[in-house]
């Protein structure tokens, strides 16, 4: 069995570097430019539920089950489908004459083709 040679591509590796370079100067201009977020900042992010917490301790099985217990909470506070009767937890929900759907039913329930009321 012959052994195969390997030729280095200078082109190759030259792309590879330059690629690289890019990455890290790309990275650290986005870290240069940030600034660093105040606590209150952090905690009203915390309220609005734009960032989620999780608390870790020495017991991972008790962290995840209070996790669970969290989020299972935060579902039952959420409105629910008329038609599926599950939480809706996108960011909107259709209310059509006081009843609520998530967007899966309204649309499968209301929508139509403008083809199919043309005359």
């Amino acid at each position: 069995m012959k052994k195969k040679k390997i030729r280095l591509r200078w082109d190759n590796i030259f792309k590879d570097i330059v690629g690289i370079l890019v990455i890290v100067v790309v990275l650290w201009a986005v870290y240069a430019t940030s600034e660093p977020i105040d606590e209150s900042k952090a905690n009203n992010l915390i309220e609005k539920g734009v960032v989620e917490v999780f608390t870790r301790t020495d017991d991972p099985v008790a962290d995840f089950h209070r996790d669970d217990a969290e989020k299972t909470e935060a579902l039952k506070k959420l409105p629910k489908c008329s038609y599926c009767d599950e939480p809706i937890q996108d960011s909107y929900l259709f209310d059509i004459e006081g009843t609520l759907y998530c967007e899966e039913h309204a649309k499968e329930l209301f929508q139509k083709r403008v083809e199919d009321y043309i005359y």
